[in-house]
């Protein structure tokens, strides 16, 4: 893309700033896997070069510089570049990322800060598909595996409890945070949910979801909460506090995505593989009944086989 110019020259070379905003992209990278790192590194250069500052080290770019008015010119840019929406959200990830630990390192004004929240993806974005993507079960696992990895066990523990409503049961972010402990069953396998219009429906999990949600709610039991919403924010000392909201599960994700090194998976997509999968596996009634859809026509929208599925299913094709 056409470079983005927001920076002048006096901005670069303050030996000062240049040491804090090291800091600040060390305390950023640190919690991230190996893979996750070179995943953000490499967005950051890019992100870096777009902006014209080509030929200096990340380390040595002022992004505390950047206004939101700049990186929603940058997201913009990248947008009508024709790049995946994903790849646009990982960048822009990384960036924001970076720009949240400068604040925290107070290299950058809370007003400003406040506006850069703000700045998220928007179009169409190149080549993916209006209706979400299947993500692949080495995808989820890479996520899993960096949930147990990760130092910071309460948040570990917290997300893989998301990954089991949204992965397991394909519940929609709005649904997934009413859950409340009282109503998880998880002897039996199964949930009560407030669905769209205030109704109630009956959800299963599969074992493994069930295992994730056990630790969380021993987790939680231990904390001495055992009513209320499952899904919670926490405190930096890894104390939970009250329920997430719908954006902040979006975010959530995200986070775990970036942490993982895997493109940035959406909530939606989770319950469109769920539903993908039940299809191929089951049948369209049986996925219907699992979604909590109200007729077949909706659940057909929600599979998302693809060629390479295709070309799989017709190879083991008998006469």
């Amino acid at each position: 893309m056409q470079s983005v110019e927001l920076f002048s020259r006096d901005d670069f070379g303050h030996q000062s700033a240049q040491a804090i905003v090291a800091g600040a992209l060390s305390s950023f990278l640190r919690p991230l896997m190996p893979s996750s790192r070179e995943t953000v590194l490499k967005c950051l250069r890019e992100a870096a070069d777009d902006m014209g500052a080509v030929g200096y080290e990340i380390h040595q770019i002022p992004w505390h510089k950047v206004t939101s008015a700049g990186l929603s010119k940058l997201v913009n840019g990248w947008t009508q570049e024709g790049l995946s929406k994903s790849t646009v959200r990982l960048r822009t990830y990384a960036v924001k990322g970076l720009l949240k630990s400068c604040f925290i390192h107070k290299l950058v004004p809370h007003e400003e800060f406040s506006l850069i929240q703000f700045v998220n993806v928007t179009g169409e974005g190149g080549t993916e598909a209006k209706r979400g993507r299947y993500v692949r079960q080495r995808q989820q696992d890479e996520m899993v595996r960096s949930c147990d990895e990760d130092e910071r066990m309460q948040i570990g523990l917290r997300d893989k409890a998301f990954i089991a409503l949204l992965f397991g049961a394909g519940l929609r972010r709005s649904e997934a945070v009413k859950v409340v402990i009282e109503d998880l069953d998880l002897t039996e396998g199964q949930m009560l949910v407030v669905v769209k219009g205030g109704k109630t429906q009956t959800r299963y999990l599969p074992d493994w979801a069930i295992e994730y949600l056990a630790e969380w709610r021993e987790s939680l039991r231990l904390h001495e909460i055992g009513t209320g919403p499952v899904l919670r924010r926490l405190s930096k000392s890894g104390r939970p506090l009250s329920g997430m909201s719908p954006g902040g599960l979006f975010v959530a994700l995200e986070d775990r995505c970036l942490r993982a090194g895997i493109p940035v998976i959406r909530p939606h997509d989770a319950r469109r593989t769920l539903a993908t999968d039940m299809i191929q596996d089951h049948g369209l009634s049986f996925a219907k009944k699992a979604m909590g859809h109200r007729n077949v026509q909706t659940t057909m929208i929600y599979d998302m086989t693809d060629d390479e599925a295709m070309r799989a299913i017709f190879k083991t094709r008998s006469r």
